[in-house]
């Protein structure tokens, strides 16, 4: 039989169930909002409009860490424009949400047979991994291009595996990781023939980097500076810790028991290696991903960063778990029927707890602090300044994604991730927008505004003209440097 038709039959049972599946997601969560995501919106929105790879027009600045995701956004909003782009990327990140679940399904098959590779794989479509917040960013994207690439790795199609890798690298760099892993997997099966995959993946990778070098003058975002050791070790590793742990158990009551969830981990992947050793590279994957960030260690409100590791540990777990019920039951019951009735009725639980925790989130998401509430304060203000905006005018923000989106106007960020703080901007600042935990740094005036939905709140500051507010921000922050001190 061909790879193409296996892998057609392999895919049949499994097509009503994904298909209905990702119309649920999106019918969910196709409102879902974040600003970093609309960062890259903006990247994308002005290279549509003719105005190149650039967030603020003029200003050859990579700010963002996905230039696939970019690329993506431009074609989507010169499709669909400026108001139903961030809901059509958003439904793409629903796609690729799913799109994850079928690798899984494909990916454990021969390992755990097919219920135990369904239950896997139907705890990721109910969002047990955390799917579900990401769906607005590139996150689900990477990750279901580089399971994607562990299914062909492990049908010996690597010519194929090594391009996923190239696309998932130019998506979001940190994927490069399952790209050294998998390279040196093709370089022990292939050797010499080793040049096909590697010319595969240059192919999207290449031009990326030969286009930034040349148009930016780095190959590394200014975000990814940026937001590099923000944290201090301890802390980011228990801020891992304490992810990992409540994604993975808090559905079920126990979130905050993080020993019993790296338990899980260890004895799933021990499970796992000792039936299939070909297992050990994605679980090298997650191994490695924790790795990396303990390194990079970001900002820490900013948990996507962890949601490869998650899906690793999530598919760990749950596979040792099959792997156990399947040895137990096999010493008690003779008939192999029992033993899928057992594993799709634990998948039935498992979808029910997951699943519960994924349909609040989609009922909280409007008025959630950090997604909804956030996005309609700033769309409150971006109302607000569309009438009195003037040529040359400029804002200043913490976070610059959804008002520089929505107003189109050049936006000075406070927070570094498009903008270079220690430098005076080009125009002057007119607009400071600033939400109560920044307070320190507004202006010394009254604000001309305000946004406000459920408990996310910003004021708006119009900077008379002959006032620098530029200066105003550095002085202030000095002085937020002494107290700290």
């Amino acid at each position: 039989m061909s790879s193409a038709a296996k892998l057609g039959r392999d895919l049949t049972p499994a097509w009503l169930l994904f298909p209905l599946a990702c119309a649920l997601q999106i019918a969910a969560f196709s409102s879902a909002r974040l600003d970093d995501a609309f960062i890259t919106f903006r990247y994308g929105q002005n290279l549509a409009l003719g105005h190149g790879m650039v967030f603020n027009p003029g200003e050859r600045l990579m700010g963002s860490t996905s230039p696939g995701e970019v690329l993506l956004s431009a074609l989507v909003y010169a499709v669909a424009g400026l108001a139903s782009t961030p809901s059509v990327m958003a439904a793409l990140g629903c796609a690729a949400w799913t799109a994850q679940a079928m690798a899984v399904k494909l990916l454990l098959d021969r390992v755990l047979g097919a219920s135990g590779a369904w239950l896997v794989s139907v705890a990721i479509l109910v969002g047990a991994a955390g799917s579900s917040q990401w769906v607005a960013l590139e996150t689900n994207l990477a990750v279901a291009l580089t399971l994607s690439a562990f299914v062909c790795s492990n049908r010996d199609r690597y010519v194929l595996a090594a391009f996923l890798c190239g696309v998932a690298a130019v998506v979001r760099p940190d994927t490069l990781i399952v790209t050294s892993l998998l390279g040196l997997r093709a370089l022990l099966v292939l050797r010499a023939r080793v040049w096909r995959p590697a010319l595969a993946f240059a192919a999207p990778v290449v031009p990326w980097l030969a286009f930034a070098a040349m148009y930016f003058g780095s190959v590394v975002p200014r975000s990814a500076k940026a937001k590099f050791q923000r944290t201090g070790f301890e802390e980011y590793a228990l801020h891992m810790r304490d992810h990992l742990s409540s994604t993975l158990l808090e559905p079920l009551g126990m979130g905050t028991l993080w020993p019993v969830a790296f338990a899980a981990i260890l004895g799933g992947g021990y499970l796992l290696v000792k039936r299939e050793r070909s297992t050990g590279w994605w679980l090298a994957y997650g191994a490695l991903h924790i790795a990396a960030y303990l390194h990079l260690r970001t900002i820490t409100l900013h948990a996507w960063h962890l949601y490869p590791a998650a899906v690793i540990a999530l598919i760990t777990v749950l596979s040792g778990l099959v792997l156990a019920v399947q040895k137990f039951l096999v010493r008690q019951v003779s008939r192999p029927e029992h033993i899928d009735r057992t594993l799709l009725l634990l998948a039935a639980l498992l979808a029910f707890f997951y699943g519960s925790r994924t349909l609040s989130l989609a009922r909280a998401q409007e008025a959630d602090y950090w997604t909804g509430a956030r996005d309609k304060t700033y769309l409150q203000i971006a109302s607000y300044l569309q009438p009195r905006i003037q040529p040359g005018d400029r804002f200043a923000a913490i976070e610059v994604g959804t008002l520089a989106y929505y107003t189109q106007l050049p936006a000075f960020d406070i927070g570094m991730l498009v903008t270079d703080r220690k430098k005076p901007p080009p125009t002057p600042i007119r607009y400071v927008v600033l939400d109560p935990l920044f307070a320190d740094l507004a202006p010394p005036f009254l604000p001309a505004g305000q946004g406000r939905s459920h408990e996310f709140s910003a004021a708006l500051y119009a900077i008379p003209s002959g006032v620098s507010y530029f200066d105003i921000m550095h002085s202030k922050l000095a002085e937020r440097r002494k107290q700290q001190q």
